[in-house]
């Protein structure tokens, strides 16, 4: 049976995401995880983030974002995730976004606009712990690095086949190098529903092959675990996990949840969220005065009932 390592199962980040003037409009009565969050938000940027196209769920970014033109947030209409909004910004937003949905949170100032076309609020100078939402995604990539490989096979030489062999707890586990996207020309997935951690090693990540994803998968996870810079230039259909990495998203779209250092994005980044579950996380109990915590992988029970209420 696939299990976390004890010494990161017990890590517990507790964080008061939100100011206390703040908390009664924006905080969630509830703990997350970093992998709720992705269950959540289409896009966490720890850092800074230079954009310029569309971003089709909600958007977290903890420095500041800037944008080179009209920024689309949320036309899929997501609601409220847990940090408070559909738009949250930990530092200044220098250009324009078009909100179609949800609330704007921000910690720093505005300079240029937020359109909030669907008639939601834009709070600005808000204190938002992005040091904690920060250590519970690098937390969680270190968890899922420690895993050990199930068993499974990757057959089919360039039109690689992942099938997957799941442990008892339903989780099934590859490890693979960078280097095995330079060979491929597809990637498909039998998985049969588990939710697959693919961990990929290697610090400088360039993905501009010609392969392609045989569909979407919300319930699979890249996790580029060692990766400090990750360039994208092919459409991607699965969530990615690079809390190191400066990234590059610059063609094709990803199809998926995505958590990055700091981004360039010209192509968009849209759904389906990362739908994985992770067995074995440890509950937490919820905190006085309603703050939000996070962990690597605990909450997880909360936040699914949030979502499914």
């Amino acid at each position: 049976m696939t299990r976390l390592p004890r010494q990161f199962s017990r890590f517990l980040i507790p964080a008061a995401l939100l100011a206390a003037s703040s908390i009664g409009a924006h905080a969630q009565a509830a703990p997350v995880s970093a992998a709720d969050l992705m269950g959540e938000y289409n896009l966490i940027v720890l850092g800074d983030a230079k954009v310029r196209t569309e971003t089709e769920g909600a958007v977290y970014v903890g420095g500041d974002l800037k944008t080179t033109s009209p920024y689309g947030v949320n036309p899929d209409h997501a609601p409220n995730g847990a940090l408070g909004g559909t738009l949250v910004v930990g530092g200044d937003i220098k250009g324009q976004v078009h909100l179609q949905s949800g609330d704007a949170v921000i910690g720093g100032a505005v300079n240029g606009a937020v359109n909030n076309n669907g008639g939601g609020t834009v709070t600005t100078g808000t204190n938002i712990d992005t040091a904690a939402v920060s250590q519970a995604a690098l937390a969680l990539s270190a968890q899922l690095s420690g895993l050990s490989d199930t068993g499974g096979s990757i057959t089919g030489g360039q039109n690689a086949v992942f099938t997957a062999a799941a442990g008892p707890d339903g989780l099934a586990v590859f490890t693979i190098d960078g280097s095995f996207f330079n060979g491929v020309s597809s990637l498909n997935f039998n998985t049969g529903g588990a939710t697959t951690v693919i961990n990929v090693t290697g610090d400088i990540i360039s993905l501009t092959g010609g392969f392609n994803f045989n569909g979407a998968y919300p319930h699979i996870l890249f996790n580029f675990h060692e990766a400090t810079s990750l360039t994208l230039n092919k459409a991607f259909g699965a969530s990615i996990l690079a809390p190191l990495a400066d990234a590059r998203i610059n063609g094709g779209r990803v199809q998926g949840s995505v958590v990055v250092a700091s981004l360039m994005q010209t192509a968009e980044i849209d759904g389906p969220l990362f739908a994985g579950d992770f067995p074995d996380a440890p509950e937490v109990p919820l905190p006085a005065g309603a703050v939000i915590m996070l962990t690597g992988l605990g909450g997880l029970a909360a936040a699914k009932h949030r979502r499914r209420a």
